[in-house]
């Protein structure tokens, strides 16, 4: 609107982020901050806020899925949240470094032969995710990623979430087994997919989505709507998210194309690594947790787009039957002009 609210100045030591105390929205609507500095010369304008009165929910925006300097990434797990926190400015986060597992030779159970003390990772990322959980501010999940010794039997990766920070590591030799064991763990573990290894379904269980509600359907590896179409045809119900799959330092904002260290081959380019909302009431672990399986989720390119989708006046993620007319409702608020919003049924536009 031209008005200007607040100045700051800004110095090496703040690291390029500084906060400003006394900002608040005071109608209800959807507004953007626009940032320039005194002389002009650079401009930025912030994605989009939805202002409302008492909501029955907020979006909130986070990466479950990132690497630090115990796996083939860089920064540590430290690092890491920090970044995630005080520089994406992520509500929520998990680190998933990887934990191999092969049949026959499972690495990372406590109770099993170790070919790494996975032990001391565990309990590194333990400590961290308890330092920096902070409800209402900064929700964390303790997490690995299982990743097969034998990526041929195209099984697939999974994120393995926890709820506890204390939580013993759970991993099997097989995606199955795994499952099954956080099954066992009635409600304390959950789990997610990978976007860049394409699960082969005769691995998964039919009733995955009491533990998996989610899929992973963009990375900075590369988008892959496929993956939902698939699933979809088999009958699944699932939510989609965004994650990172970072390996650069830079949770929530992350490219693979200007990494290429520790092994890791460089990239000619990238995709922008990926984010998610949830719908949710408040900021905690449980909350969250809540809105990956009631479906209250989305995934963007990395942008903070603003998305509400109502069938028949039902929220997204609901399960409904009706014969009549279906009336979709779409509320897009970009970061930029909106092009287009396509509506797709299962795997066809529509």
């Amino acid at each position: 609107d031209g008005v200007e609210y607040a100045r700051a100045s800004m110095s090496p030591v703040d690291r390029g982020v500084i906060e400003i105390a006394g900002l608040s929205l005071s109608e209800p609507g959807i507004y953007r901050f626009g940032v320039s500095t005194v002389d002009g010369s650079m401009s930025a304008i912030s994605n989009p806020i939805r202002c409302a009165d008492a909501p029955a929910s907020r979006v909130y925006w986070g990466d479950m899925h990132c690497h630090a300097d115990y796996a083939d990434a860089v920064g540590s797990v430290e690092w890491n949240h920090d970044f995630a926190r005080n520089s994406a400015r992520l509500d929520f986060f998990s680190q998933t470094d990887h934990i191999y597992s092969t049949p026959g030779w499972a690495t990372g159970a406590f109770n099993r032969p170790l070919v790494l003390d996975v032990r001391m990772m565990w309990a590194e990322c333990q400590r961290q995710a308890r330092k920096w959980y902070e409800p209402g501010r900064f929700v964390t999940f303790l997490g690995y990623e299982r990743t097969p010794w034998e990526r041929r039997q195209r099984a697939g990766d999974l994120t393995v979430w926890f709820m506890d920070d204390d939580s013993d590591l759970v991993i099997e030799d097989t995606i199955a087994a795994t499952i099954e064991s956080v099954k066992q763990a009635e409600g304390r573990i959950f789990v997610g997919t990978h976007a860049a290894q394409k699960p082969d379904w005769e691995h998964y269980p039919e009733d995955v989505e009491t533990v998996m509600p989610t899929l992973e359907i963009s990375a900075m590896h590369q988008h892959a709507e496929w993956y939902l179409f698939e699933a979809l045809q088999r009958g699944y119900k699932f939510a989609t998210v965004g994650m990172a799959d970072e390996h650069a330092g830079h949770p929530g904002y992350d490219v693979w194309a200007r990494f290429g260290q520790a092994g890791t081959p460089r990239r000619p380019f990238s995709v922008r690594s990926a984010l998610t909302a949830v719908f949710s009431h408040e900021l905690t672990r449980m909350s969250v947790r809540d809105a990956f399986f009631a479906r209250r989720t989305y995934a963007t390119s990395g942008d903070r787009i603003l998305l509400d989708v109502a069938v028949n006046g039902r929220p997204a993620g609901t399960e409904l039957i009706g014969k009549d007319a279906v009336v979709v409702d779409v509320e897009v608020h970009g970061t930029a002009n909106v092009e287009r919003v396509d509506i797709i049924r299962g795997d066809r536009l529509v």
